[in-house]
Order: C-alpha cells, then sequence, then structure tokens
C-alpha cells in the first residue's frame, strides 16, 4: 500500500472537505483502502497475463494499442481475457484479436465459458461478468436483439 499513499492520501483530503461526520469518514477511508488494494492485485495480475500474452500473441505486446485499462483488440479483451478465451477462430494457427473472426469467435466463446445460454437471465450474467453496469448488459442485450431481428 506504500506505492498507492499518495493518491490515497489526495482522495482522504478530498473526503474531509465535503464529510463532517467522523464515523462516516473512517467508513469511506476504510473502502478507498479497501479498492486500492484491489485495484493495485488485480493491475499486478493483468501484468502476469501480459507477460504469459508476449509468449502466445502474434502481436509483439509493445505494439498493442488498447483502453486505459489495457483492453485491446476488436472484442476489448484484458490480457488475462486473452489468455483464457481467445480462440483461432479462422483456422489460420493463430489467435489475432485485431482479426474479425477470431474477435468474434473469443467473444462467443467467453460469453459462453461465463454462462451464456438460452434465459435472459443467464445472457446478463455473462455479459455483466465482462463488464458491471446493468447499462452496458442492457445496451448490449439491446443492440444483439435489434441485429438478430434485421438479419
Amino acid at each position: 500500500m506504500a506505492d498507492n499513499a499518495e493518491y490515497i492520501e489526495l482522495n482522504k483530503k478530498e473526503i474531509r472537505k465535503i464529510e463532517n461526520d467522523s464515523l462516516k469518514i473512517i467508513n469511506l477511508y476504510k473502502e478507498i483502502e479497501r479498492r486500492a488494494e484491489k485495484k493495485a492485485n488485480w493491475a499486478v495480475n493483468e501484468l502476469i497475463y501480459l507477460e504469459k500474452l508476449s509468449k502466445i500473441s502474434p502481436v509483439p505486446i509493445f505494439s498493442l494499442h488498447g483502453s486505459w485499462a489495457g483492453a485491446f483488440g476488436m472484442s476489448q479483451f484484458l490480457p488475462s481475457s486473452y489468455v483464457k478465451w481467445a480462440v483461432d477462430g479462422n483456422g489460420d494457427g493463430v489467435v489475432n484479436l485485431f482479426e474479425v473472426e477470431d474477435a468474434i469467435f473469443s467473444v462467443g466463446n467467453y460469453l459462453r465459458a461465463n454462462g451464456w445460454s438460452d434465459s435472459d437471465e443467464a445472457r446478463r450474467a455473462a455479459v455483466f461478468h465482462y463488464n458491471n453496469s446493468k447499462d452496458y448488459v442492457q445496451a448490449v442485450l439491446l443492440l444483439a436483439e435489434k441485429i438478430k431481428d434485421s438479419i
């Protein structure tokens, strides 16, 4: 936690500006520290998977361009998602999430592995596993329905 101390203190300082209740402040401080630890553990885990990715990806890791969180390719997979769920969708022997077939098959594999089935509840849970925003889940499933209806 020492490497996060400066940022944690900045957050605590902001809380002191808007909150006067000492019990609430203490609880918020604990929550900040808990979340900082969780985020740090997540980031270290993704770096470990990035090292694994460097051995199996056709795209050199220093050439990957992605989101602020490290998601890359058409499917916006994190390194851990690539290692766990990316598949060769076009049968060329290479898994490259910058190729349409590989990205589509990898997303399908991800959703299936995370519970996708015929039920609406299962579909919501599978998409929620990817992005834990109810609005995101709703938007993805609505778009999927519109695409399905247009085919």
